[in-house]
């Protein structure tokens, strides 16, 4: 009798990015919550931290410009979190 064995390897990749600076928290209409978002500055930085700099730039497709109440551009970042990875081939984020 012939014996077989399947060994199963699971694994998972994270990605730990550090902020730096505030974080604040916004109303995404095409999300429609609320949601915490980045300064452009901030997402240039996350970009500039990604192997091979995988991410385009604050007006592609996918993510969500914010206008927060102080007038300024921000990143939608659960959106900057799904882009992130799509372009690394890991699994969106909810």
């Amino acid at each position: 009798m012939r014996r077989v064995t399947r060994i199963t390897i699971e694994t998972e990749n994270k990605w730990m990015l550090q902020v730096q600076g505030t974080l604040l928290r916004s109303w995404c209409p095409e999300c429609g919550a609320e949601v915490q978002t980045v300064s452009l500055e901030q997402a240039s930085a996350v970009a500039e931290s990604l192997p091979g700099k995988l991410l385009p730039s604050p007006d592609s497709e996918g993510l969500h410009p914010v206008e927060a109440s102080d007038g300024s551009r921000r990143i939608c970042l659960p959106t900057l979190l799904k882009l992130i990875g799509r372009l690394t081939g890991q699994c969106e984020t909810e």
